[in-house]
């Protein structure tokens, strides 16, 4: 006769398992935190890019401009387009720290005021 033995290998207890729930729950705030700050650092620096955008475009309207021409380099590659004044404020806004250059473009189609 052969003598089997069982092996008792996952055991629990309800002291090792409130210990996990509880870091668990604490995990979850941190991480929550760390994602509320995120986002206020976030909304914070659009609005700073915001702010000195209007700033820029409006002295482009001031220097006669119509239209803003842009050049975007990015992970997607290299993108040329024109938009009017209004809407490049925006474009510089999301384009915020990014290799971007910008130029403002009078009626008559010539290049005024300073380049971003």
């Amino acid at each position: 006769m052969t003598a089997s033995t069982a092996t008792l290998r996952y055991t629990s207890s309800r002291a090792a398992d409130n210990a996990v729930r509880i870091a668990r729950v604490a995990a979850g705030g941190r991480v929550a935190a760390q994602r509320v700050a995120a986002e206020a650092a976030k909304a914070a620096q659009h609005a700073h890019a915001t702010t000195v955008a209007v700033e820029w475009i409006e002295d482009l309207r001031a220097a006669g401009a119509v239209t803003v021409g842009f050049k975007i380099c990015d992970d997607m590659g290299k993108h040329r387009f024109r938009t009017t004044t209004q809407d490049a404020i925006g474009v510089l806004a999301h384009h915020w720290g990014g290799d971007v250059e910008a130029w403002g473009i009078d009626a008559a189609g010539e290049f005024v005021g300073e380049g971003w």
